[in-house]
This record gives C-alpha cells, sequence and structure tokens, in this order.
C-alpha cells in the first residue's frame, strides 16, 4: 500500500526532473504541435481536453497559445497551394443539383438545389467578407481577388485587392452587395472543366432570396439571416432548424409577443394547395399527410389553415424513421433523413427561408444559436505531443462554423 501511495505521489507532482521540464515547456506554451499539419480546417477550437497523467498542469497558458499554434500551420496551407476563384468554379463539381427523391410520382420536375460543395463555398466566401469588413473594406470585389486553397477549400483574399480608405458602414455595404453580385454570376454564369460557357442557370428562389439580402442598401442589418441562410444550411439539418424555428415561433412567441407571432405569419409566402401537392409528389409525403388529422381548409373548430402546413412541416422530420425499414431495398431503408428533407424543400422551397427574416426582424433570431447548424463534423483525434510522454492528449476539434 505504501508503494502504491509513493508511486501515485510522484506520478501527481512529476518530482522528476523530466516531469518538470515536461510541465515548463507546456506551461509556457512551447508545444510541439507538428502532428496538426495535416488538418484542413481553420480557426480550430479546443472544446475538451484530457490530461490522465498531469493533473496540476496550468490550464491558462494552453487556451491563450495552442489556438494560435494551431493557426500557423493551416493559414500556411491556406496560402500554400491556391488558385484563383474562376479557376476553382471551373474544376469544381456542377452547383447546382437537379435530383429526384425517393417515392418521386407526377410529371413535376424536382427545384434545383445547391450541392454541398457550393454550399460550403458560398457559406466560407460570406464568413470571409463578414470577418474582413469590421478590420478593412475594399474599392471593389471581383473573382479575380478572391484566391482558394485546394486542399482546405477556404477561399482568402488575395493581396492584389486594393484596400479603401475608408471604413465606413456605406463601404461595407457596398462590399456586401459585390459580394452578391459575385455570387449570384458564379452560380449563373458556371463554365465546364474546359472554359466553355454553359446554359446560363435559373437561380433557385431560395438563393435568390440571399443574393437579394445581400443586394439590399443596407445589408449589413441582415447580417444573421444572410450568413446562416436556409439555403446554405445542410440538407440533412432542415428539419431540424425548421424544428427549432416551429417550437420557438409556436411555443415561445404565440405566447410571448401575440403581435410578433402575427407578423411572422403574415411574412410567409402562401404554399397554394399543398395538400394535393404534397400528396401527389412523393408517395412517402404522402404516407406522413394521411397519418396525421390535417385539416388544409380549416374547417374544423380551432384549426388555422395557415397553421397546418408549418404542422406538417414539423411533424415530418420528427417523425422521419417511422416507416423507413424495408426488406426489399438492398440496404433496408426507403429513404433517409437528407432525402425526405429534401422532398419537403422541393414542396416549401421558401418557408425556412422566410421564417428566418421574419423572426431576425422581430430580434428574436440570435436566440437560436443558428451556428451549430453549420459545424458539419467534429474531429475526434488522439493528438500524441512528444514533449508530453507519456501523457497522452485527447482533443475534440471543431471548425468555427465549418461548413
Amino acid at each position: 500500500m505504501k508503494s502504491e501511495a509513493a508511486a501515485r505521489r510522484r506520478r501527481q507532482h512529476g518530482s522528476s526532473a523530466r516531469g518538470r521540464r515536461r510541465r515548463e515547456d507546456f506551461n509556457s506554451g512551447r508545444v510541439d504541435c507538428r502532428p496538426l499539419q495535416h488538418l484542413s480546417t481553420r480557426r480550430t477550437g479546443i472544446i475538451f481536453l484530457l490530461f490522465p497523467f498531469c493533473p496540476e498542469i496550468n490550464f491558462q497558458p494552453l487556451l491563450t497559445s495552442v489556438p494560435i499554434v494551431l493557426q500557423v500551420p493551416i493559414k500556411g496551407m491556406e496560402q500554400g497551394e491556391s488558385v484563383s476563384l474562376p479557376v476553382f468554379i471551373q474544376d469544381m463539381s456542377p452547383i447546382l443539383l437537379r435530383t429526384t427523391t425517393p417515392g418521386h410520382t407526377g410529371q413535376r420536375q424536382p427545384r434545383p438545389f445547391l450541392s454541398p460543395q457550393s454550399q460550403r463555398l458560398i457559406f466560407r466566401l460570406i464568413e470571409l467578407l463578414f470577418e474582413e469588413i469590421p478590420v478593412r473594406c475594399f474599392r471593389q470585389i471581383r473573382r479575380v481577388h478572391i484566391m482558394v486553397c485546394l486542399q482546405s477549400e477556404r477561399p482568402f483574399f488575395s493581396s492584389r485587392i486594393q484596400e479603401s480608405p475608408d471604413r465606413t458602414r456605406a463601404q461595407m455595404c457596398q462590399n456586401v452587395n459585390s459580394m452578391g453580385l459575385l455570387i449570384r454570376d458564379m452560380i449563373i454564369y458556371q463554365r465546364d472543366q474546359g472554359g466553355r460557357a454553359g446554359k446560363p442557370s435559373v437561380l433557385p428562389r431560395e438563393v435568390k432570396h440571399l443574393i437579394n439580402l445581400m443586394l439590399l442598401p443596407d445589408p449589413i442589418r441582415m447580417k444573421v439571416p444572410i450568413q446562416y441562410h436556409s439555403c446554405l444550411v445542410p440538407i440533412e439539418y432542415r428539419g431540424f432548424l425548421f424544428t427549432i424555428e416551429y417550437q420557438f415561433i409556436m411555443d415561445v412567441l404565440r405566447y410571448a409577443d401575440r403581435e410578433g407571432f402575427r407578423y411572422v405569419l403574415r411574412g410567409l409566402e402562401p404554399v397554394g394547395d399543398w395538400s394535393v401537392n404534397v400528396r401527389n409528389s412523393n408517395r412517402y409525403l404522402q404516407q406522413f399527410f394521411n397519418k396525421g388529422r390535417y385539416d388544409p381548409n380549416g374547417l374544423r373548430f380551432q384549426s388555422n389553415p395557415i397553421l397546418e402546413p408549418l404542422d406538417y412541416n414539423r411533424n415530418v422530420p420528427s417523425h422521419t424513421l417511422e416507416g423507413l425499414v424495408s426488406r426489399r431495398d438492398i440496404n433496408g431503408m426507403r429513404f433517409t433523413r437528407a432525402t425526405i428533407n429534401r422532398a419537403l424543400y422541393f414542396e416549401f422551397e421558401m418557408v425556412l427561408a422566410n421564417m428566418l427574416v421574419g423572426l431576425h426582424r422581430l430580434g428574436h433570431l440570435h436566440h437560436l444559436g443558428l451556428a451549430v447548424f453549420f459545424h458539419t463534423r467534429c474531429i475526434l483525434m488522439d493528438l500524441y505531443i512528444a514533449s508530453l510522454k507519456p501523457a497522452w492528449i485527447h482533443v475534440y476539434i471543431s471548425s468555427e462554423p465549418c461548413l
């Protein structure tokens, strides 16, 4: 027992010179982070740290020094092998996709939507702009002024761009307008890999809504719905985002601010004869409709025809796994969460965007924590630092926001 207690004290207090040297190097920030050079994320932040053998380490230098050290190799990679934005767009996959979903029926063609790669690129362009304009503004923003790292697909402004001597709100708004026009032309006039201009694409209504927000006379006021617009949310997360907005509107806003509740509902675009479209467009959406007791025309007592399509959009993502299993399909699944959300997008394209803008105008959008929907993945790493042997540091790393 005494020998075990002595060994425990030696491990806790690190009596050896080697242990003291490790703790001094760690506390001073002299940590070897070369194993992190293969990461392609940017602005890496540490969420959780576990030091099994170093209980007395001073964590304060780590919190201030390690994120800076992590950014050094990443920033070098961004500006290493990179190409201009027009070249990157030319070599990337098609920006707009138009694919059918499982269970699609009827003669109507599915609506076009942004591909995942184009969602990441557009989100990062907007994020880059809103990070830069509080510090410096630019005379004009053109596609040749933006470079993209081939490894991380992160854009950054090249050294050729000219800064504006005035950093006024009007100049900031002008930069946001320029970025909106740049994104619009990027989607409409994408060239193929041979450099040939294809047929101009038609902007989806939800993407056009984002562009219109960026082209407002004062787009800075709409910063949150621009940066976290619904057309940039990964398709798997659209149902979760709608559920959060729906619950806030129905459970909070309806009782705390009745006039604001009516304002949000008035801002929703009419969805037409949505019950007929749902039943005729996708057999799986029809199954969800038949399970619920919906009243599209508001004939029952206390039913509201405006709230019925919102209830349907809330119930489908919440009960997606019902009726999912199939023995006849190869993978045993009739559809996935992504495909059922895409089917809802085809029928209710503008509902999510209108709800975002309505909540933002009332000042409630920042309560929802939208940034979490743009953290596409959390990387679990076992990071071994030679200067801290035999301790292992288990680091949960996520980029902020890493779409």
